[in-house]
């Protein structure tokens, strides 16, 4: 439901329906739920508002993933067609075809499906031993798909807030919306010594983050260390156990 029947909303829209990217701004910030900021963005596709509204607003409405725009949600796939087709945001200079997603081996089913895939395939890896942290299961799983440009909808910044027209530079970590499924994606299981690695690498990131501006909780990187480095044990002995079986 939309929260802003008021008449400073509708004073806001109309403001946006005739151009005014401030007033879209506000009207999407202001709206405290989810799925409400993407309503507001599809009102003003129907209404007509200027594309370049519509493209200010339109990735910060969905950075945050809301229920709405879930693959296995009906209705979410064509939702975001017509969302940006509208917007029509210009196709990225890429330097590669290949794109990645990271996943733990139960959602593969909806992996296919997922609308954000990486430039980076170690991205794609940390995403899938999270999950695999998150969920306490022991099979973290990548996608790679070329994606062709007329699939994707956007390319964007990791933070999946900004619109990227070049990204050639093999350097920069971005991220692509790819609107169709990626059916021919080849999987590749992520073993234990690449698990180990970025296992260090995350810890790293994380207590350094911690330390540099609090962007984590008091012993909120402790504990999430901890829940790494006991999976990533857990993992080695499966690992370990497989081996000695198949012998």
């Amino acid at each position: 439901m939309l929260e802003a029947s008021t008449l400073d909303s509708a004073h806001l829209f109309a403001k946006a329906v005739r151009g005014c990217k401030q007033s879209a701004d506000t009207l999407v910030h202001e709206c405290a739920d989810l799925n409400g900021k993407v309503e507001w963005v599809h009102l003003l596709c129907r209404r007509k508002a200027p594309r370049g509204v519509v493209r200010h607003v339109l990735l910060n409405a969905i950075a945050k993933h809301p229920r709405c725009i879930h693959p296995e949600v009906t209705g979410s796939r064509a939702l975001l067609r017509e969302l940006f087709e509208y917007a029509a945001y210009p196709k990225p200079k890429r330097a590669a075809l290949t794109l990645y997603r990271g996943f733990a081996g139960a959602e593969q089913g909806n992996a296919r499906k997922g609308y954000y895939w990486s430039s980076l395939r170690g991205t794609a890896v940390y995403y899938a031993l999270m999950r695999c942290w998150q969920h306490d299961v022991y099979s973290p799983v990548i996608l790679a798909s070329e994606v062709i440009d007329r699939d994707i909808a956007a390319a964007t910044d990791i933070d999946a807030k900004q619109h990227l027209s070049d990204v050639t530079d093999s350097e920069i970590i971005y991220e692509c919306i790819v609107l169709r499924e990626q059916q021919r994606a080849t999987v590749e299981i992520v073993g234990v010594a690449e698990a180990r690695i970025r296992t260090d690498a995350f810890e790293a990131l994380l207590l350094t983050a911690n330390g540099a501006d609090g962007m984590w909780g008091p012993g909120d990187a402790d504990a999430q260390i901890l829940r790494a480095r006991e999976w990533l044990e857990n993992y080695e002995n499966i690992a370990a156990y497989r081996n000695a079986s198949w012998r």
